[in-house]
């Protein structure tokens, strides 16, 4: 019987160089309509920021941006492609816009299929892609180790339990952060994730500003730097017609 395919998590190598991530764009605006005066909404938000769970700690993570903390700083409702939901967030972006923009969508075609009758229209919202610089000694990976069963299996669009596990060894294992191929699509995009803010080594920098919209069977993007529009469809992410849910 043929051994079941697994992760050398043991062939570490150095991994560097510039990572891309999409977020919800940042800005005060929430809470200044709901404010009446500079120093009311000064107020409510360090009130806000007591109430969250505690930043990681500075010596781990000396870059203190909320942009690159945020994911380490909250426990999930849901689990995601390398962890668990009890277990710590990571940080997980790509290579290349492409890859950013293809998870965006995914997710946002998720959150348009959750309720029982479709929103009456388009949803419209502006997100943030930036970039930030990664080093670290302690890398895998994992598109390098080439079972072919073993990247079926870190590729499946609908199980996450194998890479959950996989990432279970890799935390284990002392892995800072890892490249991976995409289960979005079968291109070779590549993401990568990140378990300690300790590998950052800038701020995020050359932010995009994205419009985004979005309707229960397509999502555009457009990136305001250079007016490019990018169209996902939900039929291209399905599998025998259904859209693959979030891990547990």
């Amino acid at each position: 019987m043929t051994a079941p395919a697994s992760v050398d998590v043991h062939a570490t190598e150095s991994l560097d160089g510039v990572v891309l991530r999409l977020v919800e764009q940042q800005g005060s605006q929430a809470t200044r309509r709901i404010t009446d005066s500079l120093t009311e909404q000064a107020w409510l938000e360090g009130f806000l920021e007591q109430s969250k769970p505690d930043l990681p700690d500075p010596q781990e993570c000396p870059l203190r941006h909320p942009l690159l903390l945020t994911p380490f700083r909250y426990r999930k409702r849901h689990g995601s492609r390398f962890a668990a939901r009890w277990e710590r967030g990571l940080f997980y972006g790509s290579r290349t816009r492409f890859g950013c923009l293809l998870e965006g969508a995914y997710y946002e075609l998720l959150f348009q299929s959750g309720p029982e009758q479709p929103f009456p229209r388009a949803a419209a919202m502006r997100k943030t892609l930036f970039h930030v610089q990664i080093d670290t000694p302690a890398g895998l990976n994992l598109p390098k180790q080439r079972s072919k069963d073993l990247q079926e299996r870190l590729r499946d669009p609908i199980n996450p339990q194998f890479c959950q596990e996989v990432g279970r060894q890799m935390r284990e294992a002392g892995i800072k952060a890892f490249e991976y191929h995409s289960a979005r699509c079968r291109e070779a995009v590549v993401h990568v994730g990140v378990f300690s803010c300790c590998v950052f080594r800038s701020t995020p920098f050359d932010q995009v500003e994205v419009q985004m919209e979005a309707t229960a069977d397509a999502v555009t993007f457009r990136c305001l730097d250079d007016n490019s529009i990018s169209h996902f469809s939900r039929e291209q992410f399905e599998v025998a017609g259904v859209l693959p849910q979030p891990a547990d």
